[in-house]
């Protein structure tokens, strides 16, 4: 087995999700990330499903949150032995820019 360890950010639906998958496929360590406990924790079982070799774990942070954003990589450095790659793909906001006002 590959100890190739990934993290992914934003990996309970769209593009995570789907990279997860694959990279689970391939019998990598897979980091998820997500937000919402209730929708990380149902990826993380369909990952498992879909590529028992894999080992998959999870981390539970709000990345607009600059504090829990430091603490979820105090948490990886703490409980991972390796991080080999980082797909950066956590969509923060999404509205428009703060600070542009029209007139």
């Amino acid at each position: 087995m590959n100890q190739h360890t990934t993290l992914v950010t934003g990996a309970t639906q769209g593009l995570g999700l789907g990279i997860a998958l694959d990279l689970a496929a391939r019998g990598r360590t897979v980091l998820l990330h997500g937000r919402d406990r209730t929708r990380l924790d149902a990826v993380a079982a369909q990952v498992r499903a879909a590529a028992p070799e894999a080992t998959v774990r999870t981390y539970l942070a709000d990345l607009a949150d600059l504090d829990q954003v430091h603490a979820l990589a105090a948490r990886i450095r703490e409980s991972e032995p390796r991080l080999d790659a980082l797909v950066n793909n956590a969509v923060v906001g999404g509205g428009p820019d703060p600070r542009v006002r029209r007139f």
